[in-house]
């Protein structure tokens, strides 16, 4: 009775939803990886489809997006660089909950280097750091220093810069 609109039946518990959705949900969880696989990661930017939200304290996320097929991306852009980054397809149909595998992030770390030349910063350069198969890169700032995202269970990776033909 002291609700705005009011009630429609006193004594009565329920909703009345007058809005509606378009597209699907993906949920799922984010854990940590190895010995934290049980660990959930909380506030993690979790994106799919163009929409992004965070994980809950026990590493929960829900993301209202478009129907398709579309890549899930938990720590996107590696917001948080403390941990790797994964992601995994997913289909989602009109009005259905896809329910995700979960995720496990392994710890992560930063490379952090310089590009020069004789004459000084080499902006806009690519930079890679490559162990065995795996590669990451990252791209020079104006002062020439670049930053890259990497895994912390390795310790031996080969940086290069990526130099044009006509560079040496």
């Amino acid at each position: 009775a002291a609700t705005t609109p009011a009630w429609p039946v006193a004594g009565y518990n329920a909703s009345i939803l007058t809005s509606t959705t378009s597209g699907g949900f993906v949920q799922g969880y984010v854990y940590g990886a190895g010995t934290a696989q049980t660990t959930p990661l909380s506030n993690i930017l979790v994106e799919a489809g163009g929409t992004q939200g965070r994980t809950s304290s026990n590493g929960y996320y829900l993301l209202n997006v478009a129907t398709g097929v579309m890549t899930v991306n938990a720590n996107f852009n590696l917001d948080n660089s403390a941990y790797t980054s994964a992601s995994e397809n997913a289909t989602v149909t009109e009005g259905a909950v896809t329910i995700m595998s979960d995720f496990h992030l392994a710890q992560g770390g930063r490379i952090k280097g310089y590009v020069s030349s004789v004459t000084g910063a080499l902006p806009n350069t690519t930079v890679t750091a490559t162990l065995g198969v795996v590669t990451y890169s990252g791209i020079s700032d104006s002062a020439g220093y670049f930053y890259i995202a990497a895994s912390t269970q390795a310790d031996a990776y080969t940086v290069a810069p990526v130099l044009d033909p006509m560079q040496t």
